[in-house]
């Protein structure tokens, strides 16, 4: 089996978070048997922050309004191995051509080619306007993320990564998945005072409201990455990683 580690596959999957999420399920079938291989999500705010948010491992590239790339993205892609385009309508049929073209990278598709999936959506935007759907309209032969790993799977066995009798096994439970912490992302955080600091503009308290941060070891990292980017006009005391709990509440009562 190919296991080099310098295998890209390029995901082409934008807006709709929705679908983003479902689409998750590929980067946990790739974890779970390819993990070597390296990957690259193309798609658009605000659905490609939940990728950058939730698998920060994973390199994004966010696609301008019309759907063009930079020349450094363009650099960036020009040896991906192959491309997964999961949008499957004509638009990104378009880009991932004109992608393939540059790159010669091959692409795969899920296959929406299921009769019984077909007449479930026409029936059902016929018969959602008059009455309740009845329950086995429901019912489908593949979910649509498990149509996205099959997609991958395809290219896994393309590129020689996986034999060609693998297949989706139950036992390996993939699913769409995003990771939580209890942490706040950096950017959420210096969001959240950025709009806090404009409120206070307004105000006589703008130069004179500080901030105390707290915290451990691994949360200091936070807070020198939201101190990096913040335009705070008060005073700024980080103590994260620097402090014991009793110290952090003493500072606190000051």
């Amino acid at each position: 089996m190919n296991k080099k580690p310098d295998i890209t596959i390029a995901i082409y999957r934008v807006r709709a978070i929705g679908d983003v999420v479902l689409a998750t399920a590929c980067l946990q079938l790739l974890e779970k048997i390819a993990p070597h291989v390296r990957c690259i999500w193309i798609g658009s705010t605000p659905a490609l922050d939940v990728i950058r948010g939730c698998y920060p491992q994973i390199e994004c590239i966010a696609l301008k309004k019309d759907l063009k790339l930079s020349k450094t993205d363009l650099d960036k892609l020009q040896k991906i191995d192959a491309i997964l385009d999961l949008q499957s309508n004509p638009r990104s049929w378009m880009f991932t051509r004109n992608l393939g073209i540059r790159t010669k990278a091959p692409i795969f598709r899920p296959s929406k080619i299921r009769l019984r999936r077909s007449i479930m959506v026409i029936k059902s935007r016929i018969r959602a306007r008059l009455k309740e759907l009845p329950k086995n309209y429901f019912q489908v032969d593949a979910y649509q993320y498990e149509l996205m790993c099959e997609a991958l799977l395809k290219s896994l066995k393309h590129l020689g990564i996986v034999p060609e009798s693998r297949t989706l096994e139950k036992k390996l439970d993939i699913k769409p998945y995003l990771p939580t912490t209890k942490r706040a992302p950096a950017q959420v955080i210096t969001k959240i005072l950025d709009e806090l600091q404009n409120k206070l503009e307004s105000t006589e308290l703008s130069r004179s409201v500080g901030l105390l941060f707290v915290g451990n070891n691994d949360d200091r990292e936070t807070t020198l990455r939201v101190l990096e980017k913040l335009r705070w006009h008060g005073p700024v005391l980080n103590l994260a990683g620097q402090t014991s709990i009793y110290e952090s509440v003493f500072a606190l009562s000051k």
